[in-house]
């Protein structure tokens, strides 16, 4: 009987800890904070940084739906606008400088900005917002 007594205690301690773990785990997660990421560009031969912070979930559809895409985009398989979801979405994210809408606007709609040059700016925003947690699924169990 002492072996069913020992055995039914470990079961209980086991619970409590997985238990435990689990209120550990969702306080963890319940003060996750947004990410942000520092990048450099280099503009006229000057090293700039930048530091963008993502924007959540709620804010990152309605920024999408604010933006929809033009007919021949939407028939092209777009979620938005080319010309208007970049720079809101850069505005948005842009916590270092801090950037206005009107900014961005200004330097996606200018001649001097190449295409290459525009998409790091927006490959970055979108990067901030679309990419998960930082897990390494090569760790064994």
């Amino acid at each position: 009987m002492v072996a069913v007594t020992d055995a039914a205690e470990q079961v209980e301690a086991q619970t409590k800890q997985s238990e435990a773990s689990k209120k550990a785990t969702l306080a963890k997660l319940k003060k996750k904070k947004l990410a942000e990421k520092t990048f450099k560009i280099f503009v006229n031969g000057e090293e700039l940084e930048m530091t963008y912070r993502a924007i959540g979930h709620d804010a990152y559809d309605k920024l999408v739906a604010k933006y929809p895409p033009s007919v021949e985009e939407k028939a092209e398989g777009a979620n938005y606008s080319a010309k208007g979801f970049p720079p809101a979405l850069i505005a948005a994210v842009a916590l270092d400088p801090k950037l206005s809408e009107e900014d961005t606007r200004e330097i996606w709609q200018s001649t001097d900005w190449s295409r290459g040059d525009l998409l790091v700016l927006f490959g970055h925003a979108m990067d901030i917002c679309n990419t998960g947690f930082d897990v390494d699924f090569t760790v064994g169990v």
